[in-house]
């Protein structure tokens, strides 16, 4: 079951939200609908001092009144205005936040500023609903009153960006709108292949939430698949062998104690176009639900994904596109090892352990970039080319990347390779540690064969 939050927009009420309400709820969810000061049932408290800021803490009160966490958050149209602030003021209490064919402002905007609105040069503190083609409701149309300029000149102020926030975003566009609806479709835009965000689209036209409730509601609950009230999946998780295998390989770099202090780190298998990697940045407790499914150019396809791990697809796509014998990437900041790459000195292969994973080659270093930005990938790339067989590549002043046929290999490979680093740096006190004789890697295969 689902907690979900759904904020009108302007010149509207609680009663726009009629036809989706008991949809969800008969789904087994949770939802609560308020009403913003000054419209719907509270249309008698309206004033000129009613601005952005208090529609904010209308919605603030209802969550914080009501106890409500992992909260499913839903601004449609002006209401996107509303829950930014929302989501600002009490991240810790937000699940998913949804923009439904809504204003998406940056810090310091208005609603006016997003070239949206009524009456921008009007001197009543109330202005009037804009004409639409829309088909007009008139049960609707009998309730609907004047809205409050002053929330729409109104800039919210963010104390962070969005995508810096640990909940998911969503963007769901409208289609086949008789109304333009340029603001809407800019953002979109926007934010179509960005990795933070999940875009999709609704049919219906921008009053999608009376025209096409039940689509909107099948698009919801295909978003965010939770239990229901018999405990059933609403929607089974995809690629569960492969959710399975990320899992185990996490578990076992966390139970052999190779990963830095925080258990940093985030794995990735090899989907049919994508990859399937986990979406919060730490290695330990990983669960199914916790991996998101992309594709290759970090558009989401299913599940939520931090901004930390966000960050860093592009690492994992870059190897997935040289290298077709891949099949799992791991990547962490592993003590040992990363000394290697805080030197910016490739790690050579003087442990038999690794030969017998078939590693003989040394581990090259790719040259510093921020955190998976243009500059990092071009530099794995180009570690890459230079080192077509390598099976792993030192980050510099960072961790390290690491692959192999499966996660689990991959993981293995990790174990290695820090004992390894353990095992050399601790030689460098006894004069060094010394290179395997040529044809090392030719004997031990030879060796293995006999036995296997």
């Amino acid at each position: 079951m689902s907690i979900y939050v759904l904020v009108h927009g302007a010149w509207g009420g609680s009663y726009g939200w009629r036809k989706v309400r008991p949809l969800l709820q008969q789904a087994g969810h949770t939802v609560f609908t308020p009403s913003l000061t000054g419209q719907g049932e509270r249309a008698h408290l309206a004033s000129p001092q009613v601005n952005l800021s208090t529609h904010i803490q209308d919605v603030c009160n209802a969550i914080w009144y009501e106890d409500l966490n992992d909260v499913t958050l839903v601004g449609h149209s002006y209401g996107g205005m509303v829950v930014t602030g929302v989501a600002d003021r009490m991240p810790d209490r937000i699940q998913h936040l949804v923009y439904l064919d809504a204003f998406l402002p940056e810090d310091g905007q208005s609603l006016y500023d997003l070239g949206g609105g009524t009456g921008r040069d009007s001197t009543d503190w109330q202005v009037p609903m804009p004409r639409r083609n829309e088909p007009v409701d008139a049960w609707e149309e009998a309730r609907r009153v004047a809205h409050q300029k002053a929330t729409l000149e109104e800039k919210v102020k963010l104390s962070a960006p969005l995508v810096s926030r640990p909940f998911s975003l969503t963007y769901i566009v409208a289609t086949g709108r008789p109304d333009p609806g340029e603001a809407f479709d800019r953002t979109a835009a926007r934010l179509r292949g960005n990795p933070r965000w999940t875009l999709r689209e609704i049919s219906g036209g921008h009053g999608m939430i009376r025209t096409n409730p039940d689509g909107l509601v099948r698009l919801l609950l295909d978003l965010f698949p939770t239990l229901s009230t018999n405990g059933a999946l609403s929607a089974p998780l995809s690629h569960a062998p492969e959710r399975e295998a990320i899992m185990a390989a996490a578990n076992l770099l966390v139970s052999a104690g190779v990963l830095s202090h925080s258990n940093h780190g985030n794995a990735s298998a090899r989907l049919p176009g994508g990859m399937l990697i986990t979406g919060v940045s730490s290695l330990q407790g990983q669960t199914p639900d916790t991996l998101a499914a992309l594709d290759l150019d970090g558009n989401l396809l299913e599940g939520t994904l931090a901004s930390t791990s966000a960050e860093i697809v592009s690492m994992h796509a870059v190897v997935y596109r040289l290298r077709p014998d891949v099949n799992a990437i791991m990547h962490t900041h592993s003590p040992m090892v990363s000394t290697y790459a805080m030197a910016a000195q490739e790690m050579p292969i003087h442990y038999e352990g690794l030969l017998r994973q078939g590693v003989s080659e040394a581990i090259p270093v790719a040259a510093w970039g921020p955190r998976g930005s243009r500059e990092s990938v071009s530099n794995i790339e180009e570690a890459l080319r230079a080192h077509p067989n390598a099976s792993a590549v030192l980050l510099a002043n960072h961790g390290l990347l690491a692959w192999g046929q499966d996660p689990m290999s991959a993981a293995r490979l990790i174990i290695s390779l820090e004992e390894a680093a353990e095992m050399m740096l601790r030689a460098e006190h006894l004069g060094g540690s010394k290179p395997l004789p040529a044809g090392a890697l030719e004997q031990v295969r030879q060796r293995m064969n006999a036995f296997a």
